[in-house]
This record gives C-alpha cells, structure tokens and sequence, in this order.
C-alpha cells in the first residue's frame, strides 16, 4: 500500500517566509472528518433559525395553519437530531 502525504504551504504575507508541513494518512483523514462535522453543525443551526424565524413570523401573522405547517418541519427536524 502506498503511504500519501498531504504538503500544505503557510505564506506569511508580510515577509513572504513559507512553512511546508506535511500530514499522514490518519491525520488527513481526522481533518476531513471534522471539517465535515463542523460543516453539518453549521448548516444544522442555520436551519433551525431559519425555522423559527419562519414561526415567529407566523405567530405575529397570526397565521395558524402556516404556523402548524413549519411547526410539523420543525419538530421532525428536531426529533431527528435526538435520534
């Protein structure tokens, strides 16, 4: 099995010095992973806000049955987050 490694270059700008590091197999693959939980626990919170300003605006409509429906989304998206 052949070993990669990922090089990386950091420039700092100011005196244009550049550092070259390199990652393992298992490093790279941490990295991925967690770029990708923080990717789905931003998008997560941004739909939950955007849920509840959607009922928000309903309840100030006084807009039941619209209310009910983001309602119904809501509460699976949450309930799905618990399972």
């Amino acid at each position: 099995m052949k070993t990669h490694k990922k090089c990386y270059k950091l420039i700092k700008t100011s005196k244009k010095q550049v550092a070259t590091f390199g990652l393992s197999p298992e490093q790279w693959f941490t990295l991925q992973l967690e770029a990708q939980l923080f990717l789905d626990e931003m998008c997560y919170r941004f739909n939950k806000q955007r849920l509840e300003m959607l009922m928000n605006d309903a309840i100030e409509k006084k807009d039941k049955k619209r209310f009910m429906e983001i309602a119904a989304i809501y509460s699976q998206y949450i309930g799905a987050e618990n399972q």
